[in-house]
């Protein structure tokens, strides 16, 4: 565990207010009733416009365990990611035009801070022996979780009515402050947009025999990467530790256009490159395979779904991976090879089928992207 060498005073001195606790599931649950009173003001004519402070910072975030660079600015004294504060601040001007006040409890959380909330939870000597998650585990650590001012007036009925508009939905039941930006809301924002590139890891006219991984490295705000040559898809990944690889078999030989493009975790895209590869000497069979029944690319399902595939009798097992997890496997080809899907997080999630032969061979590999909601 973390040794904690600094904190904020106010982390120290109150146990819900500033830096709530998070539940051992990693869904930022409280055992105390929410934001202080301090921080509210339940006044319906005197707003207190929230405080935006774009100077940027870079800290190291996590999404489920996993460590990444992450660009914070400042709103109501708050660091927030970048993409989340933009969000933010679209919705808060919308509130305070209907003559809502709209203001920011809590925010991005460090690894440090996460680690002093453990502790007091493992330890039960301090911050009133609440629920934490585990360092790397805490929603607040992935950017995309706020704790708002819910008991001002008329600020809970304001929330659940518009925020989704915004991208923004109450995912932890119970916890009427907790609010995650999971995107789709207008873009733009007052603290412009975050930064990222793609660069496909492919020789430019290169040659590469047929059945090959594409492959390709992201900027810091990339979240999944999508390839295709001209307006044929060839898959999607969200693995970036092993550079958002795609297996692909082409039906034809030659030369081909492969373009990479990244998007964000709100699945805003980022940037996009091409590269040119003669594609040689087929490999083995293309196999046939594709997402069955309502589940498309692109779709928004409640967590908790199946998934299923049409696929020919090349393929006898299919995996299913959601960045480096396995999150299904089926052998029963009869009932469509299905899994069911239910993630810790929601928000976009690029959820890939992979398709094995009799001799334990990929033969294909296909990709949707789909956003999770509660």
């Amino acid at each position: 565990m973390m040794k904690l060498l600094w904190l904020p005073a106010l982390l120290l001195a109150t146990a819900c207010a500033d830096i709530p606790p998070a539940s051992i599931d990693g869904t930022d649950g409280h055992s105390c009733a929410g934001p202080s009173d301090a921080d509210l003001d339940s006044s319906p004519t005197v707003l207190k416009r929230s405080s935006f402070a774009c100077a940027r910072s870079r800290d190291t975030g996590f999404d489920r365990g996993t460590p990444f660079a992450i660009e914070v600015v400042h709103v109501d004294g708050k660091p927030v990611e970048v993409d989340t504060a933009n969000a933010y601040w679209n919705m808060q001007r919308a509130a305070a035009a209907d003559g809502i006040d709209l203001r920011v409890i809590s925010g991005f959380r460090t690894q440090s801070e996460q680690s002093y909330l453990y502790g007091c939870y493992t330890n039960c000597n301090c911050n009133n022996c609440n629920l934490a998650a585990y360092p790397g585990y805490s929603n607040h650590q992935s950017g995309q979780a706020l704790d708002l001012n819910s008991q001002g007036h008329g600020v809970r009925w304001w929330l659940r009515t518009y925020a989704a508009g915004f991208g923004f939905y109450e995912t932890v039941p119970g916890e009427d402050w907790h609010w995650e930006y999971l995107g789709d809301g207008p873009v733009g924002g007052i603290c412009g947009e975050g930064g990222g590139a793609v660069s496909l890891q492919l020789t430019d006219r290169g040659s590469y025999e047929n059945g090959f991984w594409i492959k390709s490295t992201g900027g810091d705000a990339t979240h999944h990467v999508r390839y295709r040559v001209g307006r044929h898809d060839l898959g999607a990944s969200e693995h970036r530790a092993g550079g958002f690889p795609v297996y692909y078999v082409f039906s034809d030989l030659g030369w081909r256009d492969i373009t990479a493009e990244a998007y964000d975790k709100n699945n805003r895209k980022l940037g996009e490159r091409t590269v040119r590869v003669k594609v040689t000497a087929r490999a083995r069979p293309r196999a046939q395979m594709q997402f069955a029944g309502a589940f498309h690319d692109q779709g928004h399902y409640t967590n908790n779904f199946w998934v299923k595939v049409d696929a020919d009798p090349t393929v006898v097992r299919v995996r299913y991976y959601a960045g480096e997890w396995q999150v299904g496997s089926s052998v029963d080809k009869a009932g469509g090879f299905a899994a069911r899907m239910r993630f810790n997080e929601l928000g976009w999630r690029t959820i890939e089928a992979v398709g094995y032969d009799a001799q334990g061979r990929i033969v294909r590999q296909i990709g949707a992207t789909v956003k999770l909601t509660p």
